[in-house]
C-alpha cells in the first residue's frame, strides 16, 4: 500500500515536472501513458483503500466529517493549533481521502458542508465595513491551509494553486447557496399568487 502510495507520488511528480513541450506524437504519447497509469494506480489505491474498510482509515480524535457546523470548524482549528497528534491525524486523513487526481473544489465537501463554510472567504470580510454580512478569513486558519499544503503537497499542489482552489471551491459553495436560496424564494411566490 505503501509502495502504491510512492509510485503514484513518482508519477505525479513526473507529470507535473516544468513545462512539458510537445514536439511530436512520442511526446504525446508519453504524456498519455503516463496519465494513464496514474489513473490505474489511483484506482487500485482507491480500491485497496476500500478494501482495508473503515477500521484501517484514519480518524481525527473527536471529530466526524464532513464537518457540519461552524462551531466544530474552530474547535478543529484550535485542536489543530494546540495539539500536535490532532494535526498529524488531520494532515493523515487529509492526504487519504482525496484522490491524487482530483482538485480541491471536488473532495472540500468531505470535509466541510456548506452550511459550516456558511460565514468563511478566503480573505474574511470586516464586521465595521460588511455589518450584515462579515466572513471570516480561511487564510488565517492552519486547517486549510498548513494543513491542507502538507497533507497535498505531495499531490502536486503548491502554495498558489491550493489558493486558486480553496477560493474556487468557496465560489461553489457560495453559488450553491444563492442558487438554493432563489429556488426557494421562486417557490414561496409561486405558493403566494395561487393563493
Amino acid at each position: 500500500m505503501i509502495l502504491m502510495k510512492l509510485e503514484m507520488e513518482r508519477l505525479a511528480q513526473r507529470i507535473n515536472e516544468g513545462p512539458l513541450t510537445i514536439d511530436g506524437e512520442d511526446d504525446l504519447s508519453k504524456v498519455r501513458s503516463l496519465r494513464k497509469e496514474l489513473k490505474q494506480l489511483d484506482e487500485e489505491y482507491q480500491m485497496l483503500n476500500k478494501a482495508a474498510g473503515a477500521s484501517n482509515k484514519p480518524k481525527v480524535t473527536g471529530f466526524m466529517f464532513p464537518i457540519s457546523r461552524e462551531e466544530d470548524i474552530e474547535r478543529l482549528e484550535a485542536a489543530v493549533r494546540c495539539d500536535s497528534d490532532i494535526r498529524a491525524q488531520y494532515v493523515e486523513y487529509l492526504s487519504v481521502t482525496k484522490p491524487l487526481r482530483q482538485g480541491v473544489g471536488q473532495v472540500f465537501n468531505k470535509y466541510f458542508t456548506d452550511e459550516a463554510m456558511t460565514n468563511y472567504n478566503w480573505h474574511g470580510l470586516d464586521r465595521a465595513q460588511y455589518p450584515r454580512t462579515p466572513k471570516k478569513g480561511m487564510q488565517k486558519y492552519d486547517i486549510f491551509y498548513g494543513c491542507m499544503i502538507d497533507a497535498w503537497e505531495s499531490h502536486g499542489l503548491d502554495n498558489e494553486t491550493l489558493v486558486e482552489q480553496i477560493k474556487k471551491a468557496v465560489y461553489h459553495i457560495n453559488r450553491r447557496r444563492y442558487t438554493k436560496k432563489q429556488s426557494l424564494k421562486k417557490k414561496y411566490t409561486i405558493v403566494d399568487v395561487q393563493e
